[in-house]
């Protein structure tokens, strides 16, 4: 009878434990909480045409891996910047580097203690491992490529897993597949009529073929400079209002 109690005793204690390691793993395996941060915006993110003219570059690209996040303290929050390592498979506005890996940052992620995953928007595209976005960007002082619009990271609209690019972006069957796509034509049509952003500094990517960096300061405009007419270089912004609400904006 004793041998009976100290069974059931150990076969409960078993159970209390395997229940308990359960819910660890359970818990530990569960999807960070998502976060909408829904910042303000200085353009239309939903305009392509604002888009392309508020960044630096348009281009298709592969991403190979997700390689850090850093975290940059905003408003109380470590709010988290992604790092990607891309393949540039065309350029539709600006020069970056074809053919080899460059490093991209995008806005969002995972919290420092995996908790919350942070977006600026519900439906923001985050990108994945081995796809291939359309992605507008801007860059920074430091010459790195960064992401803050919700709406610049755009998945393709044909298939492209069957296309070999071992050869690089010399590839016939992408040509074709870019040209016949919606949303690279339109990409490219709003690159060409773009609604240029005169509210920021223009730096040139490190990645940037050119390979000299240069800065372009531009007093604010309430109508958009057409490509062919964007002055070089002019005054200081001197609006402190216009100027804090774009600080806030992110980090270009």
């Amino acid at each position: 009878m004793v041998n009976r109690k100290k069974t059931i005793i150990a076969f409960c204690c078993v159970l209390v434990c395997a229940v308990a390691i359960t819910a660890i793993i359970i818990l530990s395996n569960k999807e960070p909480q998502e976060i909408i941060l829904y910042p303000m915006s200085v353009i239309n993110v939903y305009d392509t045409k604002e888009v392309s003219g508020f960044s630096d570059y348009v281009f298709i690209a592969k991403v190979n891996k997700q390689i850090e996040t850093i975290y940059d303290r905003v408003e109380g929050i470590n709010r988290p910047d992604t790092v990607f390592s891309l393949t540039v498979l065309e350029n539709i506005k600006g020069k970056l580097a074809e053919n080899t890996e460059i490093k991209w940052m995008k806005q969002g992620g995972v919290s420092q203690d995996g908790k919350y995953f942070y977006k600026t928007e519900e439906n923001e595209i985050f990108p994945q491992t081995d796809k291939i976005y359309l992605i507008c960007a801007v860059a920074t002082d430091k010459g790195e490529l960064l992401t803050t619009v919700p709406t610049a990271v755009v998945e393709l609209d044909f298939d492209y897993e069957s296309i070999d690019f071992s050869k690089g972006t010399e590839n016939a069957e992408f040509k074709e597949k870019t040209d016949m796509s919606e949303v690279v034509r339109l990409y490219r049509d709003s690159v060409k009529n773009e609604k240029f952003f005169t509210l920021k500094d223009r730096y040139l990517s490190k990645y940037d073929e050119g390979g000299q960096k240069i800065e372009i300061r531009v007093p604010y405009a309430t109508s958009y400079t057409l490509p062919d007419e964007r002055p070089t270089v002019s005054e200081n912004i001197t609006s402190d209002g216009l100027t804090k609400n774009y600080d806030d904006f992110g980090k270009q």
